[in-house]
């Protein structure tokens, strides 16, 4: 992944890089950086996004974000390693008791869907290919970790007697994708068109109800 420095842009502008600077205390310059990385992404995507842009927001040297990440692609894997874990532990926290397997499912894919409604930025950047070629170790063990949470249910759905043929990484791979697909299409503001897709507050309810039907 290159640097790209920042194009014009048809997206709403980022915040004042002025306003961004004064957020930034001396001795926390790694999280003022992440922080200002996914306001920049938020208005203008990723190719927006650059070190350079980021060093001149926050009032620092172009040297500086180096000490932390240093390439645009450590940061990004950085933001999403960090995403992958706050997903985990959001839908952990959903599917929490001593619940029926489906309705732990269906818990699990609700959370992860609304978790990527309220995080549009993040969202983004995990679904970005670049971040795929890049990925360091520490996301990868993110992603696994999120992706073993996400198939608990199944294995209890299997263990009842159902799913008893289907091979266990494709229960897993159901899980992901289910989860993954959606949620894209929740967030897409082009998909969303294209396919009506505006929550209604049943939307994300009859589809978890359609993917772990309650018989």
């Amino acid at each position: 992944m290159t640097e790209q420095p920042p194009g014009d842009s048809d997206r709403e502008m980022s915040p004042d890089p002025k306003e961004a600077g004064g957020r930034y205390h001396h001795g926390n310059l790694r999280t003022a950086l992440l922080n200002r990385a996914i306001e920049v992404i938020d208005a203008e995507g990723v190719e927006g996004m650059s070190l350079r842009r980021l060093a001149r927001d926050l009032g620092v040297s172009h040297a500086a974000p180096a000490r932390h990440f240093p390439t645009k692609a450590a940061l990004l894997s950085t933001i999403v390693k960090d995403a992958y874990l706050d997903l985990t532990a959001t839908v952990v926290k959903a599917a929490a008791g001593d619940l029926d397997p489906k309705e732990a499912a269906r818990r699990e894919v609700k959370a992860a869907w609304q978790w990527a409604a309220d995080h549009p930025a993040r969202w983004s950047v995990m679904m970005n290919p670049d971040v795929s070629r890049f990925a360091d170790e520490d996301l990868r063990l993110a992603l696994a970790a999120f992706v073993d949470v996400a198939a608990k249910p199944l294995w209890r759905i299997k263990a009842a007697g159902q799913f008893a043929t289907i091979p266990d990484d494709q229960l897993k791979l159901f899980a992901f994708g289910a989860t993954i697909g959606i949620a894209n299409a929740l967030t897409d503001t082009l998909l969303k068109e294209f396919l009506s897709a505006d929550d209604d507050g049943l939307l994300q309810e009859n589809l978890a109800s359609l993917l772990f039907p309650m018989m």
